[in-house]
């Protein structure tokens, strides 16, 4: 059931959209990632470390994307929307402005599999689906262990099951620091629907939107994803970036730079 943010005026920190598309996992009883309110004695996610949990909204309402409602929170959580959850110019407009001016913004999964016809969302998010060739374990490799945002991992590598996207345009290394990626050594490369000539198969990135912040992870197809501790404390950590409660490195850098 969404939450009126009208409850809590001044202590938002997160607002999740929510929106029911294809079979991903966002149905009202699916484990969902939740920040929840300061004093709740429900976590799903754990605090970090001498951290708390952020207030936050869990919401279908587009007019939370109006200038005045927007403000009341530090960043806006986009999980698996797809499609167009709103076409509204001035909601649209007010969004870019929120973000640009030192909002944050998560994206998780079918977050880039949306707002198609509006391509200045892609180049915040920082990429559009083309499509997902793989739905299987895969080894994904973790480019910098050592990053704040990554750092749950602890390893340069990490197995996991879920079904993986492949990028088209806006997609540059040179526009987001990208910090996990496939490690297609073990696949199959001539798979039908395999784009990609450069083997680029980014998993999770950050960039920095004008003042804003942006955490991106195409992982939160399958449920397990989303009872996984290790995954959950790596995107505690990229909404901790976006909410600007963590400090990380969004210059971008080359492959394997």
């Amino acid at each position: 059931r969404d939450q009126s943010c009208s409850r809590y005026p001044r202590d938002c920190r997160l607002c999740v959209c929510r929106r029911r598309g294809r079979d991903h996992p966002v149905g009202p009883d699916t484990p969902r990632l939740e920040c929840h309110r300061r004093g709740s004695s429900r976590h799903p996610l754990g605090p970090a470390e001498g951290g708390a949990h952020p207030p936050h909204v869990v919401t279908s309402d587009t007019t939370i994307f109006s200038p005045d409602r927007l403000a009341q929170f530090d960043a806006v959580l986009f999980n698996n929307n797809t499609g167009e959850p709103f076409t509204d110019p001035a909601l649209r407009a007010s969004f870019l402005a929120f973000v640009r001016g030192g909002g944050g913004v998560v994206g998780l999964h079918a977050a880039t599999d949306g707002f198609f016809e509006w391509p200045e969302f892609g180049e915040m998010m920082g990429a559009f689906f083309v499509s997902h060739p793989w739905n299987e374990e895969v080894t994904l490799r973790i480019e910098e262990s050592d990053h704040p945002v990554t750092a749950a991992f602890d390893t340069d590598s990490y197995v996991v099951a879920d079904e993986i996207y492949q990028f088209g345009e806006p997609y540059s290394r040179d526009r987001q620091r990208v910090l996990i990626s496939l490690d297609t050594a073990a696949l199959d490369m001539e798979r039908e629907g395999v784009q990609r000539e450069d083997g680029d198969f980014a998993v999770c990135w950050i960039r920095e939107e004008g003042e804003g912040r942006v955490f991106y992870s195409s992982l939160g197809h399958r449920f397990e994803i989303f009872t996984d501790p290790t995954i959950l404390r790596h995107w505690l950590a990229g909404i901790q970036y976006a909410l600007g409660d963590l400090e990380a490195d969004a210059t971008p850098l080359s492959r394997g730079g």
